[in-house]
Formats: C-alpha cells, structure tokens, sequence
C-alpha cells in the first residue's frame, strides 16, 4: 500500500507569507543601535541620563518585539497541538492493528516451526524402525544360514577297500611320486554366503516339521499322488 501524501489534512490551511519583522521595527533597532555604539564612556550626569534613557528604549522595544513574536507564534502552535492530537489517535489504531497482527503471524510461524520439528521427528523414528526391521531381517536370515549349515549332512566316509596282492605276484616297483595343487572348497563364515548358493536339506527339514519343530519359511502340505493297486 503506497502511503497517502496528505495523511494530515488542515481544514483552514494557513496562508504563509514571507516571515520578517517589520521595517518600522528594523529602523527602531538600528537607530538605537547607532546610539548605543555612540556612547563610548560615561563622564558626567548628562551623559549618564542620555545613556539610561537609551538601555530603557532597548529594553522596551525588546519587550514589545517579543510580546508580539508570542502573540503571533501562539496559533501556530496551537495548531501543531491539534496536529499531534489527531496524529495521535490514529496512531494509536495503527499501531493496536499492527500490535495484533504481528502477534498472529508469530503465532503461525511458532505453529509451522512446531509442525516441522514433529516430522522431522516422525520421519527419524520412521528411519529408525525401518533399520531395525532391516537389521532384524539380517539376523533371520543369518541364523537361517547357520541352521541349513549346522544341519547339513556330513558326507560318507568312502568305502575302505583292503587290496591283498597274490602271493605269487611280484613285488611292484616303485613309481616316481609328485604333488600338484588341486582347488579346495573352504567354508570359513557360513553366514556370509549368498541365499542363492545355499540348498536347503529337505528330508532333515521334513522329519524335524513332522516331529513338531518349527521350521521357519517351510510347512507341510498334502499332496494327492496316483497310487497303483496290484
């Protein structure tokens, strides 16, 4: 809003002319002046009374000057009264308005300030649950890594063969013996290992659901199968 360029408005405004004092006064002033610088020193009584008789009409022209500087002074500021009287009042709305205003926009921007700080709040613990289920996920999947591997059936021992020479074979002669490197699979963190490489041991698993132990991810199912009747 573009302020007003008459915000105070004067009903009779005043006609201002060129302030001066008047050229009778101004004559006064000098011509005592005049005689004032005359008299250097005070030698007799005549002297004296010309002297006295000048300070009286400085003195008196003095106060008639000021008596009227006041008299004429005296509406002007009554009316600068009356300007800040009516300034005033308004003032005062304006700045009640202001006052209150203000107050709300605080209000607001308190309530906005809270409403974020609650969900940054909210968005932090949404972060936190969601690492804890991800973290909980990991452990599941790290103990359900470590059951397939404890589980696991230990391989079978390889059949022991005793090779008994005939009697009558000659003893047979010695070949020359090397070594070689052959690659050998080492499992070291079993939890580590990806789900993809990881084969579950059904039949374990089947005996221990059948038995009442919980397994978890797995259940049993029944499954119609054709049976042939001799």
């Amino acid at each position: 809003m573009k302020p007003p360029k008459n915000a105070v408005i004067v009903e009779s405004p005043l006609s201002l002319p060129v302030v001066a004092v008047s050229p009778e006064v101004v004559e006064q002033v000098s011509a005592l002046s005049q005689k004032a610088s005359e008299i250097k020193r005070i030698e007799d009584r005549v002297g004296f009374a010309y002297a006295d008789q000048v300070c009286g009409d400085i003195r008196k022209l003095g106060r008639e000057l000021e008596k009227q500087r006041t008299e004429v002074k005296a509406p002007i500021l009554e009316l600068g009264r009356a300007v800040d009287a009516a300034s005033k009042e308004v003032a005062q709305l304006l700045k009640e308005a202001g006052d209150r205003l203000g107050r709300e926009v605080l209000r607001y921007q308190r309530v906005e300030r809270e409403k974020a700080e609650k969900a940054e709040r909210e968005r932090r613990a949404r972060e936190a649950e969601l690492q804890r289920e991800a973290d909980a996920r990991a452990t599941e999947e790290a103990e359900i890594a470590d059951l397939f591997e404890d589980s696991a059936p230990a391989p079978a021992p390889a059949p022991r063969v005793d090779l008994v020479a005939p009697k009558s074979a000659a003893p047979p002669k010695a070949k020359s013996v090397s070594t070689r490197k052959v690659p050998k699979l080492v499992i070291f963190d079993g939890s580590l290992i990806p789900r993809a490489y990881l084969v579950p041991d059904q039949v374990q698993i089947k005996q221990a659901l059948q038995s009442g132990i919980e397994v978890p991810g797995c259940r049993i199912e029944s499954e119609e199968t054709v049976v042939s009747k001799g």
